[in-house]
């Protein structure tokens, strides 16, 4: 059903779409907008806020969210900015330090911070769906250091965020936070 909605309806205008691209834009704009628009209602005061010690603070999540955008996009050559460096960085140059990772995503900055990066990586997505032509979608790049599609990083990457998103509104649920779309 979201492969039949209209192209590029709403505040997210922009050229024509062939099928195939609007499919995977409708797709990752609906979780990116709940993910952002969740990490933006969340009260600032919870975001050092976690079920149990080892798993993420809402803080990191959000910031994952914004660090995994651009590691997944990285071989289809989005820019990342200066302040979103160190969090991409951490992932190769930490590994399984899984609580230095954390903190790398937790030091972006205020909730205020925090929800800019968001969108302004799932900004930069966006672009990366929205520019080239599908025969672009074949086009060969590197995720995690092997060779795929950006037609399949970009489905990994929703599959990540949907991933992601479900854990969000789990968080906020926890916190009494109602997911604005459910309101």
């Amino acid at each position: 059903m979201f492969a039949q909605a209209p192209a590029n309806k709403g505040k997210d205008k922009g050229p024509a779409l062939s099928p195939a691209r609007q499919e995977i834009f409708n797709t990752y704009n609906g979780a990116a907008t709940k993910a952002a628009n969740l990490c933006e209602a969340i009260p600032a005061d919870k975001y050092n806020w976690r079920p149990m010690e080892g798993v993420r603070s809402i803080a990191e999540v959000c910031g994952h969210f914004a660090g995994t955008s651009y590691l997944f996009m990285q071989g289809a050559g989005i820019k990342i900015p200066a302040n979103m460096q160190a969090v991409v960085d951490s992932y190769a140059k930490l590994g399984s330090d899984v609580p230095a990772v954390f903190k790398t995503e937790a030091a972006i900055g205020s909730q205020k911070d925090t929800v800019a990066a968001i969108r302004a990586a799932f900004d930069a997505v966006r672009e990366i769906i929205r520019t080239g032509n599908d025969e672009d979608l074949t086009r060969q790049v590197t995720l995690f250091g092997r060779p795929t599609t950006l037609r399949a990083a970009l489905i990994q990457l929703i599959d990540h965020d949907a991933e992601h998103l479900g854990q969000s509104i789990a968080y906020a649920r926890m916190n009494k936070v109602v997911p604005p779309w459910s309101k």
